[in-house]
């Protein structure tokens, strides 16, 4: 994957307490989901590596590499057909805490906030 400042941590930035694991680019944005504070996508960068046939097994794994800030840097990987099977897709995100008012004005708040159990940004 061709490495990108925006979609790599500055050096010294804190590492995650969760290392989740599930497709880039969708598992990206679920892990940051685990960190429980609002986020909007800075940047996505996706390389598709090998072709996935129709009914293959793809095993999926994300991760944080840090968080500076209101940003957090992930990164996930799609193998075929086992764990340890060839790599057919990889990404890397960034992405930026923002508060609820974010998702008032630019999408629908309701919808946001009754996905989640618990209070965001108190």
């Amino acid at each position: 994957m061709t490495r990108s400042p925006l979609t790599t941590p500055p050096q010294g930035a804190a590492a995650p307490a969760a290392h989740p694991e599930a497709p880039p680019p969708e598992v990206i944005g679920m892990s940051v989901y685990l960190f429980r504070k609002p986020y909007a996508t800075g940047r996505l960068d996706t390389d598709y590596l090998l072709p996935v046939p129709v009914g293959t097994t793809l095993h999926l794994r994300a991760w944080c590499n840090g968080i500076a800030g209101r940003k957090a840097y992930l990164e996930a990987e799609g193998r075929i057909g086992a764990t340890g099977g060839p790599v057919a897709v990889r990404a890397a995100a960034l992405f930026i805490e923002v508060n609820m008012e974010h998702f008032a004005k630019h999408g629908d708040l309701a919808a946001v906030a009754a996905e989640h159990d618990y209070e965001v940004n108190p």
